[in-house]
């Protein structure tokens, strides 16, 4: 299909034919701009102050008896305002293709200046002259934001007229509003699109949570079932049957003991996996300073055990889900004192720092748990927090490879981000940013 701007420039250059006639339907029909008219929704629509001002401006500024505010169509012109139009055109807000003058501003994209149309080679046969007394007649292309020309801001004169360079600038000022107000009705459609995209989005994703949770707990059930009975029978065969057992069979059976329980411990895991955002609690202001001490008294008994120590600096108020934070910092804090040296004891350090300034206050905030332990291979920081990796053998620490993957899954959907930074022997840095709010 020809673009609308080759089909304008023929038309300019055509004398009124059936040649001529023919290149304006093409530039009329352009789907692209007859999409674009629709898409503004003013056709058919009822008369608007707004607009209406506006023509009433142009007649006053320029002295004329009509001006109007006309969208063209592929078989009419219709008037979104119009300020001295005769009667019935008046109350019928529009005439067919054959008394329009502003098609040919729209298929040109360029204003159209007739000073006697009787005389004008473009419009000598239109039939607005006779039925509209239209004699002169002064247009301006109305464009919608995307470039796209749908119809005309015209002054009209009963008799012959001389436009002048001032003329043709004030109208053209006065176009220039019209066209703001169609783009700002633009923008507000698109923005309620996108609004309603969300909102759409944000239904789904509540869906997606829902089977998410119905999941888990028909998951939880239905896996855990089969492992307590695996566990009840083998701890019957123990009490019951070991004299009966010999030392392999024992060994099986301790075997598939461990194995069960050890089943056990990754559909756990897997559920709080889930929980993250299908038990998710609203938002709050929390104080990350109480959190970490409520987490350092679950953690007390470890702590003791390793005779390790945990050091705290002061750290801030964030706007988050209070439960997943002690989560998070429980997660990071167990996981710093398990991979300690063997022989020194583990040391923790949980410091922050307030970050990314915008308008003068901090936007986000950033805290780091630093220990003293074994460390990792750097080359490996971004697997850390994939569900299920392990980077040291189970035999040697236990767990079940998914505790990092939670902290992950916390961080992101708070709009913050977990990375890691190590030198093996040397410890582990892991570092959380968090949205103050």
């Amino acid at each position: 299909m020809e673009s609308p701007e080759n089909l304008s420039a023929r038309v300019r250059q055509q004398d009124p034919g059936e040649e001529a006639a023919s290149l304006l339907a093409g530039a009329l029909y352009h789907q692209a701009r007859c999409n674009a008219l629709n898409e503004t929704g003013l056709l058919d629509s009822p008369d608007e102050h707004t607009f209406d001002r506006l023509t009433s401006l142009v007649s006053k500024l320029m002295q004329v008896p009509v001006s109007l505010v006309s969208l063209v169509d592929t078989d009419r012109q219709f008037f979104k305002s119009q300020c001295g139009l005769p009667e019935p055109w008046a109350s019928l807000r529009q005439t067919p293709l054959s008394h329009s003058f502003c098609q040919h501003v729209v298929a040109s994209g360029e204003p159209l200046i007739v000073e006697e149309a009787t005389r004008h080679a473009l419009v000598a046969n239109n039939l607005a002259i006779r039925d509209l007394n239209v004699l002169a007649y002064l247009g301006i292309p109305l464009f919608t934001p995307d470039g796209q020309a749908i119809g005309s801001l015209c002054a009209i004169d009963s008799k012959s007229r001389a436009w002048t360079e001032k003329d043709v600038e004030v109208l053209s000022e006065i176009a220039d509003l019209v066209m703001t107000e169609i783009a700002m009705r633009h923008h507000l459609r698109e923005r309620k699109r996108a609004e309603q995209g969300l909102a759409d989005i944000a239904q789904q994703l509540l869906a997606s949570n829902e089977d998410l949770r119905q999941f888990a707990s028909i998951a939880s059930h239905d896996l855990q079932e089969p492992l307590r009975k695996i566990q009840t029978f083998a701890d019957r065969l123990s009490s019951n049957y070991s004299d009966e057992i010999d030392e392999r069979g024992q060994g099986y059976l301790e075997r598939m003991t461990a194995t069960s329980k050890r089943m056990q411990h990754l559909i756990d895991a897997l559920l709080d996996l889930t929980r993250v955002t299908s038990q998710s609690q609203p938002y709050v202001p929390t104080d990350l300073d109480q959190v970490l001490g409520e987490v350092l008294c679950d953690l007390g008994q470890r702590i003791e055990d390793a005779a390790g120590r945990v050091e705290i600096g002061a750290l801030h108020t964030v706007v988050a889900d209070p439960h997943q934070m002690q989560q998070l910092l429980q997660n990071l804090v167990g996981n710093a004192l398990k991979f300690y040296k063997e022989g020194t004891p583990p040391v923790v350090r949980v410091h922050g720092e307030l970050c990314d300034t915008s308008n003068g206050e901090p936007a986000m905030y950033r805290f780091f748990v630093e220990d003293n332990g074994i460390g990792f291979d750097p080359t490996l920081a971004e697997r850390l927090f994939q569900p299920f990796v392990r980077l040291h053998g189970r035999h040697l620490y236990e767990g079940t490879g998914i505790g990092m993957a939670i902290c992950k899954k916390i961080v992101e959907r708070h709009g913050g981000t977990i990375s890691a930074r190590s030198t093996p022997g040397e410890g582990a840095t892991f570092i959380v940013t968090l949205p103050v709010r």
